[in-house]
């Protein structure tokens, strides 16, 4: 679980030949340790911060004059990424505490 908590209790009990429910006991009773859901967040990097808050800015100038307005389309384009499936009830995080959870391993 240290290494990995995102394993869930039906892979870790197969793995050491043990039943589920011992597994899922040994987990939150003698290991201590809560399931957490996974947050849903927008990976964005430093980089691509700065860039949208520069556009944002630029965009904020044009449509104070009237004539850059008049010169804006906006699309209903949807972009599809192939990723895995996230499912904030079943994907959960196993940790003492929420504070010791890195932001990295919690967010999706």
């Amino acid at each position: 679980m240290r290494r990995n908590p995102k394993r869930s209790i039906r892979k870790l009990a197969k793995d050491m030949n043990v039943s589920n429910t011992s597994m899922r006991t040994i987990v939150r009773k003698d290991l201590r340790l809560s399931p957490y859901k996974m947050r849903k967040r927008q990976f964005l990097t430093p980089l691509q911060k700065q860039k949208r808050l520069e556009r944002a800015q630029i965009l904020l100038r044009e449509l104070k004059t009237d004539t850059a307005a008049q010169e804006i389309i906006f699309s209903d384009e949807k972009l599809f990424t192939i990723e895995a499936q996230f499912n904030n009830q079943n994907d959960r995080v196993y940790a003492k505490s929420l504070a010791d959870i890195k932001d990295s391993v919690r967010t999706v």
